[in-house]
């Protein structure tokens, strides 16, 4: 059977002739060509296989960071910090949405970090439940202070912080828990308070009641100073304290791989 060459194959000859170039070896020259032309397809498929897996990957990592690691950071943040863990009870609501309603994002978190988040679960839930029952306590104990030193009455009793000689900000209750928890005198944490936010300027707490100043500094330490000694004794606030750098700890860590994989895109 004669052999039958593509036309782009007898174009070329036909030129070859016409332009009286040396004899060639048809046979190999046209196993030559057939051979680049397979290597050009298989290039050009492999470089579209390669851009499409290239786009998968893109759009996996960007369903990813917006439909869990975002939302799992903005969670993971009030493990994190202490206001936010004591003022907010914490919880791992998002984590455990993702595992009910998307099982498909879920199963592209790598396996160290969504085995973290289920470890992490039994400290979320009990700091959660300790900080339901210390919050209120917290709150009683304050008005049982206040109304002590005004026979019986709570009028509107307001902390408020003065810097450099002038009205910063009121000094809200919640820190008197807060600065508990952190170990921390209500002298200790009013200075760290001021020196985040200014340099070497002076400071000072007045005691206000409805629109009368009743004290400084010193009343201000003798009311934080009771519901501290309050704390000291009750067996909620202690493990609550005692949980929340654990909690914290392992928040930190969780935080960091997922920003890792964020970054990874």
């Amino acid at each position: 059977m004669p052999r039958i060459y593509p036309a782009f194959l007898m174009e070329w000859l036909m030129v070859a002739v016409a332009l009286d170039l040396p004899a060639v070896d048809i046979p190999l020259t046209a196993q030559l060509l057939v051979a680049a032309g397979t290597l050009a397809l298989a290039s050009a498929t492999f470089l579209l296989a390669w851009n499409s897996f290239k786009e998968r990957k893109a759009n996996e990592a960007r369903e990813l960071a917006i439909g869990a690691y975002n939302p799992l950071r903005t969670e993971i943040s009030g493990w994190i910090e202490l206001e936010g863990a004591y003022t907010t009870p914490a919880s791992h609501v998002v984590w455990t949405s993702l595992k009910r309603n998307d099982l498909r994002l879920v199963a592209h978190i790598p396996k160290p970090i969504s085995t973290q988040l289920d470890d992490v679960e039994p400290l979320v839930d009990r700091i959660g439940l300790l900080s339901k029952k210390v919050f209120p306590k917290v709150n009683a104990k304050i008005g049982e202070v206040i109304r002590e030193l005004h026979h019986g009455e709570w009028p509107v009793t307001n902390l408020r912080l003065m810097v450099a000689g002038g009205f910063f900000d009121y000094l809200r209750w919640e820190a008197v828990g807060i600065s508990w928890l952190a170990r921390k005198t209500l002298r200790e944490f009013a200075n760290d308070y001021v020196a985040k936010r200014f340099s070497g300027d002076t400071w000072e707490i007045e005691v206000w009641v409805d629109s009368t100043r009743v004290g400084g500094t010193k009343e201000a330490e003798d009311i934080v100073r009771k519901v501290h000694d309050f704390l000291d004794k009750d067996n909620d606030s202690i493990e609550l304290r005692d949980k929340l750098p654990k909690l914290s700890d392992q928040a930190k860590l969780i935080d960091n791989a997922i920003r890792k994989q964020l970054k990874k895109g």
